[in-house]
């Protein structure tokens, strides 16, 4: 990339963007596609996404290489951002899955009360055990499990360091162990 390019791509020029983007876009597709599978609309927005994120951050773009190397790595981060988040998702929505699945079921009317009955009293002790951790142990659990806010961006908001962060989580992680496991609802190792 020359200087004027590269000044071009700094300042923000649409047209300039928009022909490099038009230059990148069968390669940037084929690479959306290998973390987007077969969904075409999961890959549609990602890839408005990664344009849309390309340009907010073509500044950080010093010049140091090819101007695709730089837009592909940017590229792979937010995919696999994304697919981080959708992971997280799924997670939490997973009970609420199960729940739809007890009232469409074929069973009787008395089993289908006391298996909801039974979920609701393991997410009643689950719900309780979080309430119970000291107020910093539980706002970090919350906003990370709950809200999947990554390490950093916990620590900023509450002036801490990351490590304290993952510590705080590793000893959180322990507490409720110890509190759920005479019940059989010891929580599974979360992803870091």
């Amino acid at each position: 990339m020359n200087p004027s390019e590269f000044k071009r791509l700094h300042v923000g020029d649409e047209q300039f963007f928009a022909a490099l983007i038009a230059s990148l876009q069968p390669a940037l597709r084929r690479h959306v596609n290998k973390y987007a599978g077969a969904d075409p609309d999961f890959a549609d927005d990602l890839y408005s996404e990664v344009c849309e994120r390309i340009f907010e951050r073509r500044r950080d773009y010093r010049g140091d290489g090819p101007v695709a190397a730089w837009a592909f790595q940017l590229c792979a981060r937010i995919c696999i951002d994304n697919l981080r988040k959708a992971a997280r998702a799924k997670a939490r929505t997973r009970p609420f899955d199960t729940l739809l699945g007890i009232a469409t079921d074929s069973r009787s009317e008395e089993e289908r009360v006391r298996d909801a009955e039974r979920l609701q009293s393991k997410f009643e002790t689950v719900t309780d055990a979080i309430v119970s951790l000291p107020p910093r142990m539980r706002v970090i659990a919350i906003s990370h499990w709950y809200f999947g806010h990554p390490a950093a961006y916990i620590a900023r908001e509450f002036g801490l360091t990351a490590p304290t962060v993952w510590t705080t989580l590793s000893k959180v992680r322990t507490l409720l162990r110890r509190r759920l496991e005479p019940l059989g609802r010891a929580p599974s190792r979360t992803p870091t």
